[in-house]
C-alpha cells in the first residue's frame, strides 16, 4: 500500500493522472490538484457556500429518438452537495 500511495502522491502532486477523472461522464472532465493539508486549509474547513455552476445531473431517455439533458445548479455547503430529487431539475 505504501508504495501505491507515494505513486499517486508523485503523480498527483505534478497534475499526472493515468485516466481523467470526470464527474458523471467523460464529457464532465475534472481539474484536480494536490492539496497539502499541512501547508494550506480547504475551503470547507471555513464553512460557507460555493455555487458549482450548472452541471449535467442525468439524460432523459422517454423520447428514445432524441435523448434530453437533464440539468442542475449544485450547491456546496460546509463541505457537502446535496443532490435534489429529479423533479427539480433545469430542462
Amino acid at each position: 500500500p505504501r508504495k501505491y500511495y507515494e505513486i499517486f502522491e508523485r503523480r498527483a502532486s505534478q497534475g499526472q493522472c493515468f485516466n481523467q477523472p470526470y464527474l458523471g461522464t467523460r464529457e464532465c472532465g475534472a481539474s484536480f490538484r494536490l492539496i497539502n493539508t499541512d501547508v494550506e486549509e480547504l475551503e470547507s474547513a471555513h464553512g460557507g457556500s460555493i455555487d458549482l455552476g450548472i452541471m449535467l445531473y442525468d439524460m432523459d431517455y422517454n423520447e428514445r429518438k432524441s435523448p434530453r439533458p437533464m440539468f442542475y445548479r449544485p450547491q456546496m455547503n460546509d463541505g457537502v452537495i446535496i443532490v435534489p430529487p429529479v423533479t427539480e431539475t433545469l430542462k
